[in-house]
C-alpha cells in the first residue's frame, strides 16, 4: 500500500469516527432537550380570563402582551429559562401587562436561550411608540439576556434578572439592573450569583 493510500485510509477512518461521535452527541442533546418543563394551561387560563390584556402573535414563535386601553411607553422582552416551555410564562407576562407594561415573549430553539442569544433583535420595531425597553430573563435566560446586552446595551434602559445573574461585565453600560429571586430558591447557584455582583460593582443594582 502506497503512502498516499495509507494517508487516505487514515483520513477516511478519522472522518468516520468524527461523524459517529457527532451523531451520538446530536442524539444525546436531542434527548436532553426533549426533557423540559411544560406550561400549566390551567394556571394560564385562570389568569388570562381576567381580561385587560390583548395577546398578539408577532410571528410563529413570539407572543406580545399588550395592555388594553392603556397608553404605555415601557416594554419588556423576556428570555425564558433553560428547558422551560416559553408559554409557561404566559400568565406572568399577562399580569405584568395588566400593570400597563407591554411584554414580548419569544420562543427559544430547543427551549435554550443560548441557542438564540440575539432573539431580541428587531422585536422592538413592532412597537415604535415604546421608548423605554428592558430585557429580562429567568435562570439561564437571564444569563443569555446579559450576554446580548453586552453588545446592545444602548438600546435598553436596564436588565431584569429573575432567579438569575449575568456573567457579562455590564458595569460600564449605564444599565440599571433589577435582581429578583426567592428566599427558598434551591436551584440558583448563589456562589455564581455573588460573583456576578462583584463584576457589576459599578452598576446600579437593586435586589428584591
Amino acid at each position: 500500500m502506497t503512502f498516499k493510500n495509507k494517508l487516505f485510509k487514515k483520513i477516511r477512518n478519522f472522518a468516520l469516527i468524527l461523524l459517529i461521535l457527532l451523531s451520538v452527541l446530536a442524539i444525546v442533546f436531542r434527548i436532553y432537550s426533549l426533557n423540559y418543563y411544560h406550561a400549566d394551561q390551567n394556571t394560564i387560563n385562570s389568569i388570562t380570563r381576567q381580561g385587560g390584556v390583548t395577546i398578539s402573535r408577532l410571528d410563529n414563535d413570539t407572543l406580545a402582551f399588550i395592555p388594553s386601553g392603556i397608553k404605555t411607553s415601557i416594554g419588556i422582552i423576556f428570555y425564558p429559562g433553560g428547558k422551560v416551555e416559553y408559554t409557561a410564562y404566559e400568565a406572568f407576562m399577562y399580569e405584568i401587562a395588566q400593570k400597563g407594561i407591554l411584554c414580548i415573549l419569544p420562543r427559544m430553539p430547543e427551549n435554550l436561550a443560548f441557542l438564540a442569544v440575539d432573539k431580541a433583535d428587531g422585536l422592538a420595531d413592532f412597537f415604535p411608540d415604546i421608548h423605554s425597553w428592558y430585557l429580562a430573563g429567568h435562570s439561564l435566560g437571564g444569563v443569555a439576556a446579559g450576554e446580548y446586552l453586552k453588545n446592545n446595551y444602548d438600546k435598553y434602559k436596564g436588565l431584569i434578572l429573575c432567579a438569575s445573574y449575568t456573567t457579562s461585565d455590564l458595569s460600564d453600560t449605564g444599565l440599571k439592573i433589577l435582581s429578583i429571586y426567592g428566599s427558598h430558591d434551591n436551584i440558583l447557584n448563589m456562589d455564581n450569583y455573588k460573583k456576578a455582583f462583584l463584576i457589576l460593582a459599578q452598576t446600579t443594582v437593586k435586589r428584591l
